[in-house]
């Protein structure tokens, strides 16, 4: 899973999809309860209630791109 650095990232791409922000609360609770080692959630299947997986893309120095192996949706990460 990518560090907690990138939790912020996906956060913000929730905001700006309008996510309630009780269900980014919900999906942050579920961040910080996964066990080490966890592949790392799709947000936007969460806010949907439905189960995703993002699996890694592409990956440089700075950045790192994840596909949801569910919904089809691109997250891309920035080291910051």
């Amino acid at each position: 899973m990518p560090d907690i650095g990138f939790h912020s990232q996906l956060i913000e791409a929730m905001k700006r999809r309008a996510t309630p922000a009780g269900t980014i609360e919900r999906f942050v609770r579920h961040l910080r309860a996964l066990p080490a080692g966890s592949d790392l959630p799709c947000p936007f299947c969460f806010a949907l209630g439905r189960d995703g997986t993002l699996l890694e893309q592409t990956k440089t120095t700075t950045i790192l791109s994840m596909r949801c192996a569910s919904c089809g949706e691109q997250v891309v990460f920035r080291d910051t």
